[in-house]
């Protein structure tokens, strides 16, 4: 896999490139996540909100 900032070659699954240090997680696409808030209740809405807040750190 390339990293797309510095394109240099890392391995596949990485979450951050070695050589630049480019922070490659992914975010679902803001289509996905606007489907997801619509179709929760608030239970469901309020853990959705402390687990992007945790994994956003």
């Amino acid at each position: 896999m390339e990293c797309p900032s510095c394109r240099e070659e890392i391995e596949d699954g990485s979450q951050f490139c070695r050589f630049c240090g480019e922070d490659l997680a992914v975010l679902p696409d803001d289509i996905d996540i606007k489907q997801k808030l619509q179709s929760m209740d608030d239970y469901e809405f309020e853990h959705f909100v402390a687990d992007l807040w945790e994994t956003m750190g």
